[in-house]
């Protein structure tokens, strides 16, 4: 698809600025409870967004893929999601001021008021966010990838000016409110992108909720892998958490930018005409482009441990385990490009439910098996048993896929 580069460098810019704002917090406010604290309010509504992301948009997708040029049911359910989520968001912001002292005890009284700002005015954006991807998903119907990709990066522009001129004011909170600035631009860009065609008809509620419920379900426990991993790393030598969570973000960003520019865009294709040779093809093309990421971070981290500067301020032996633990941990990418594909094929096909059975027995699986593998070889081999339950997980789909095509279920 030749747009695919245009959009790979469009996402790769928006999770960039993404990355300048954190910078610019780290450096204007300085690494310290402050910055604790607006990490700690933040985690909770970003979970509660990872959870419905991608089931949302699938279903969607899904549901509307046919109906291309046709005017959509869009405002019953934009304001369904708008008011299921927003309500969650409003209990876990009026829980917030009894849970933030509970769950984080050693943050000092103002630290902990931080905290409780940031849960709230990123629990509105997040609310706002979800919203959007109703939006956003429809406009992937019609096929304007690119101007998506495009009105993010300027609400990511906005949103980074804002905190420029706001962080000294008001702190870490500033990045809060960026992120509020960002929904609410890209939202109404996305229903300028959709003008004329929203309407007020019926929604197809069952379908959407068969899609939504499986994979939302499964996605509470995914969502919980990072939380798990970053505790069982916890107990290893100083640092090692660090290292290991710097390699599994950097994966992470580049499996995101994957996600936008190469799968999203095919989704509706799939979804009109889902084709068992085609799917598997792309999947072993997306589990191609994980190892070229895999080898890609190996040559950065050999780079980086030439650089004097970043010797120095890092240590040889941290380098050397980031450099172990990218290699390591290359079934992150392999297994989670081509993980994500299969399962879109499988909601192409009615089949969301035993997507979400398989994802959630692997997760079950491999939680004891990580804390094993930790308690025998430490924190490397904890980032084998990490890659292990990625590439389980795309193993797994590609085999109930060949099974299904097999027995006539989905077409060759």
């Amino acid at each position: 698809m030749r747009r695919s580069p245009v959009l790979a460098l469009l996402a790769a810019a928006d999770i960039a600025i993404g990355f300048a704002i954190q910078a610019i917090v780290l450096t204007r406010v300085g690494v310290g409870e402050q910055t604790d604290a607006y990490y700690a309010g933040q985690a909770p509504m970003l979970v509660l967004l990872a959870i419905f992301q991608l089931p949302l948009q699938r279903a969607v997708v899904a549901v509307f893929a046919e109906h291309r040029d046709a005017r959509y049911p869009g405002w019953p359910l934009l304001l369904v999601v708008l008011g299921a989520i927003g309500a969650t968001v409003l209990v876990l912001a009026v829980s917030g001021q009894f849970a933030v002292p509970l769950v984080f005890p050693e943050l000092s009284a103002a630290a902990q008021a931080t905290a409780l700002q940031v849960l709230r005015v990123h629990g509105a954006a997040v609310a706002l966010m979800t919203g959007n991807l109703v939006l956003l998903s429809l406009n992937h119907v019609r096929g304007r990838f690119v101007q998506c990709e495009l009105s993010l990066v300027a609400a990511s522009l906005c949103a980074a000016t804002l905190v420029l001129l706001a962080v000294d004011r008001i702190g870490v909170v500033a990045a809060a409110y960026g992120q509020l600035l960002k929904a609410l631009i890209s939202g109404g860009l996305y229903l300028f992108l959709l003008r004329g065609r929203l309407g007020w008809g019926r929604p197809p509620w069952r379908r959407i909720w068969d899609i939504v419920r499986p994979l939302a379900s499964a996605g509470m426990l995914s969502k919980m892998t990072p939380l798990i991993d970053r505790s069982i790393a916890s107990a290893a030598p100083s640092g090692s958490l660090t290292v290991l969570v710097f390699a599994q973000t950097v994966y992470g960003a580049c499996v995101a930018v994957a996600e936008r520019a190469i799968i999203a865009p095919r989704l509706p294709a799939l979804q009109r005409a889902p084709s068992l040779t085609a799917a598997l093809s792309a999947a072993r093309l997306l589990a191609l482009a994980g190892m070229v990421l895999v080898a890609l971070f190996a040559g950065g981290s050999f780079v980086l441990a030439l650089i004097e500067p970043v010797v120095n301020a890092i240590s040889p032996a941290k380098l050397h385990l980031l450099l172990i633990c990218g290699v390591l941990l290359a079934g992150l990418p392999i297994g989670t490009l081509s993980a994500q594909w299969m399962a879109a094929m499988m909601v192409s096909v009615g089949r969301a439910r035993l997507s979400a059975r398989i994802m959630a027995g692997c997760f079950i699986v491999a939680v004891p098996l990580k804390f094993v593998a930790f308690s025998l070889g430490g924190i490397e081999a904890l980032a084998v048993a990490m890659s292990c339950y990625y590439l389980a997980s795309a193993l797994s789909l590609w085999l109930v896929l060949r099974s299904l095509g097999l027995r006539g279920s989905i077409r060759p």
